[in-house]
């Protein structure tokens, strides 16, 4: 290191001043000032000087537009977090923000962007966000908002588009508010009132645009189709069929020996107690290895005589005493899911 100042009786120009050992360092030969080292990488290098050995532990680094040191001529400062490998003393830049002009060139009038790393420092890796001069954020992973409230919110609500967007290869998507019609919008590609697939309005009305399927390749203890709540009359097991008691308001199992009871309307789409709320599928697919016989693939199901092994399935042998109801509720997909569709038509029989 150069001479220090006044050392020897040499001139009174300061060159370099060292402060209390390596407390502070100004290195006049290469314009750089170090606290807690004698040999700053940088223009300004603090180091932890409370461990035991010297450099081992963290450090900060202030540089501004060093091309020399840096490597980059349109970088317009840096600051580097760094620490030593194993107590060696070497100091590895572990992560780092960068401040650069938007394009290669020392020129700022075009903008500039901030870069976060969690790499090495080696400027060719992949940052880890960019914060550019249109205020736009570019993130390299994911993104978890964490809290006992997290909050997401798009938009400072003025009179303006917003929207998330998912950049695919072939093909984009999109699902944001829609300010010109005032409705949430999911489509294909990346504008609004672009092919839309979907929409929601302030009044909770939802249009389709294209066509609804429902899934039935299910697997065992599932549903799929339309569902609703009710509140069941008494104990139901999922895959019962029921009808809707207008004295109560109540869903209770449907008996095609009676009138009142033989009107099938919907089907217990999981386990619910009695007077309880619980959902109950009104058109679709429902699966039960459990509750459900070996059905015949392919037969018509019928609103039960009477339930099998306690349980109020439908029946695949439609009821023939006199005074009962035969009507259709469905059909078997496989031994064990069926097709829950039923019939407005009820027929006695005499």
């Amino acid at each position: 290191m150069a001479d220090f100042y006044n050392r020897g009786g040499g001139s009174l120009v300061l060159t370099d001043l060292q402060v209390d050992g390596t407390t502070v360092v100004v290195d006049e030969t290469n314009d750089r000032v170090g606290i807690g080292t004698d040999s700053p990488q940088v223009q300004l290098e603090i180091h932890d000087t409370t461990t035991s050995s010297a450099n081992t532990g963290g450090a900060l680094r202030l540089s501004a537009n060093d091309g020399a040191v840096m490597g980059d001529s349109h970088r317009l400062g840096v600051i580097e977090f760094t620490g030593a490998e194993d107590g060696s003393g070497t100091q590895t830049v572990g992560a780092r923000i960068e401040a650069l002009t938007d394009a290669s060139w020392t020129n700022i009038e075009n903008g500039a962007a901030l870069y976060f790393y969690t790499t090495d420092g080696d400027a060719s890796q992949t940052n880890v966000l960019k914060l550019d001069s249109n205020k736009k954020a570019t993130f390299a992973g994911d993104v978890t908002i964490s809290g006992t409230t997290p909050l997401l919110t798009i938009g400072d609500a003025g009179e303006e588009d917003t929207m998330i967007v998912f950049d695919g290869n072939a093909q984009d998507y999109r699902i944001g508010l829609n300010d010109g019609t005032d409705g949430l919008e999911i489509g294909v590609g990346a504008a609004h009132d672009t092919t839309p697939a979907l929409t929601i309005d302030s009044n909770t009305d939802i249009e389709i645009f294209g066509s609804l399927s429902i899934n039935s390749a299910i697997a065992d203890d599932k549903v799929s189709g339309i569902t609703a709540v009710f509140t069941a009359g008494e104990a139901l097991s999922r895959g019962e069929v029921v009808y809707f008691k207008a004295s109560d308001s109540k869903m209770w199992k449907a008996v095609a020996t009676a009138a009142a009871t033989a009107r099938c309307v919907a089907m217990a789409a999981e386990d619910i107690s009695a007077d309880a709320a619980g959902k109950f599928l009104l058109h679709g697919f429902l699966r039960d290895n459990g509750t459900f016989p070996a059905y015949t693939v392919g037969g018509l199901l019928y609103t039960p005589e009477a339930e099998t092994s306690s349980e109020n399935v439908p029946e695949q042998t439609a009821p023939d005493t006199t005074g009962d109801f035969v009507q259709v509720i469905g059909w078997a997909i496989t031994s064990d899911m069926v097709f829950f569709n039923p019939s407005n038509d009820i027929i006695e029989v005499a």
